[in-house]
């Protein structure tokens, strides 16, 4: 089972001053231009470039051209907050939140909290990690000299988050005990020792699972059909606008696409998927249509797309966020991607303006979105949800209406909290 966010809270990101959402499986945001939509889904990615850099030394703002293209109100004094809550596979809770500032374009994570179960505890106040560890007892002491309830770290570089500190983890057993001894960076802190985390096994498997797998199973699709034709070299993974889709169906399984979304939408549109390697140095896809092939130029977009979103979910993220969903996609294509969203055994989050994809979501799975108006105030980001979605499934039965003219014309709106 993958991780499960299940609550993010996002503060003086761009559009969004303050908002806390709870996660279900299906997540579907609606609103007019400029409300945030968009703005709410590249938090995840900001914060996914924080806490699992893609350079070192890391430069989170770069894909927004500067740290006052992020922050609320252009106001470079304003603190980037980001968090989230939610549970591993095997139900252990944990949370993990930063806050971070980046006046003068110099990355600064102030404040980092990362709690696993009810014992472990990682806490970052500007340049001091405090690491609150399992109950030892006096037996483990004993057993693993080394070991402490408690440990203090300095950083020597505050542009790194804790799981970037984290160089390796192991398991070792003494006796009866089990640990996990946790190597850090020697060139980003200053710690004598590696740091010897005990507790419940429960909660040090989690920590594994955290560690592992925290943002580096959240994936994201803004797609942009002419960067997914493109070819690319080999080994490339799937990028944010789909660029490298060929190369990471081809990387991962040839021509022979195994059991799973891709491989039943393949079957059910009689299309088999086939590659043009362009001298070991970049690959590019070829579609099979009823013995007919397709290069990139004759590829449909919204084939591409499909294949694309199918994949990703093949690839078993815990959180899947995808932009402008119906863009590309014929209503059926729509409500197969809804449909496997929905046997998804992780979290989608999707962007729509469309009434096509209002009317094929239940109003529990809306989240609507809109400006706040307040006077001589920077307008801000507002998330909202139905907080009665049978009622709104009876009223619109009796009126004889959709959900999308509820959503279009206000009435739904008497109805949000």
């Amino acid at each position: 089972m993958p991780l499960l966010y299940d609550r993010i809270s996002v503060k003086n990101f761009k559009s969004i001053k303050d908002v806390t959402l709870d996660l279900g499986k299906l997540n579907v945001l609606v609103g007019p231009n400029g409300s945030g939509k968009s703005n709410l889904l590249e938090a995840f990615l900001f914060a996914r470039s924080v806490v699992r850099p893609a350079s070192f030394p890391p430069y989170p703002f770069a894909p927004w051209w500067g740290y006052q293209n992020i922050v609320f109100g252009q106001d470079t004094k304003n603190n980037v907050e980001f968090r989230v809550e939610g549970k591993t596979g095997k139900g252990v809770p944990f949370s993990y939140s930063f806050v971070l500032n980046g006046a003068g374009d110099n990355v600064n994570l102030l404040d980092e909290d990362l709690r696993v179960g009810d014992e472990l505890n990682f806490q970052r106040r500007g340049s001091l990690i405090s690491i609150e560890n399992g109950k030892v007892s006096q037996a483990q002491m004993q057993a693993r000299p080394g070991i402490n309830d408690r440990y203090a770290i300095n950083l020597k570089d505050n542009r790194y988050s804790i799981f970037s500190l984290m160089m390796a983890l192991s398991t070792e057993k003494y006796g009866a005990y089990e640990d996990r001894y946790l190597a850090l960076r020697p060139d980003l802190v200053e710690a004598a020792a590696p740091v010897i985390l005990a507790g419940r096994p429960e909660n040090l498997s989690a920590f594994d699972e955290v560690f592992q797998s925290f943002f580096k199973d959240v994936l994201y699709l803004s797609y942009e059909s002419s960067l997914a034709k493109a070819p690319i070299p080999p080994l490339t993974g799937v990028g944010t606008h789909g660029e490298g889709i060929a190369s990471s169906l081809f990387s991962r399984y040839g021509v022979s696409i195994p059991g799973g979304y891709l491989n039943d939408f393949l079957k059910e549109y009689g299309l088999s998927i086939s590659y043009n390697l362009w001298h070991g140095q970049a690959v590019s896809l070829k579609l099979v249509e009823q013995g007919l092939q397709l290069d990139v130029p004759g590829i449909p977009d919204g084939y591409l797309k499909m294949i694309t979103i199918l994949h990703m979910l093949d690839m078993r993220p815990s959180l899947l966020l995808i932009d402008e969903l119906e863009n590309s996609l014929h209503l059926k294509l729509i409500e197969l991607a809804i449909s496997a969203f929905r046997s998804f055994e992780g979290k989608v989050v999707v962007t729509t303006h469309s009434p096509m994809v209002v009317d094929l979501v239940d109003p529990s799975e809306l989240i609507l979105l809109e400006k706040s108006s307040k006077e001589n105030e920077v307008p801000s980001t507002v998330a909202m949800r139905v907080t009665d979605p049978e009622k709104i499934k009876q009223r619109l039965a009796r009126d004889g209406l959709a959900l999308s003219e509820s959503w279009l014309y206000g009435d739904l709106e008497e109805n949000l909290g």
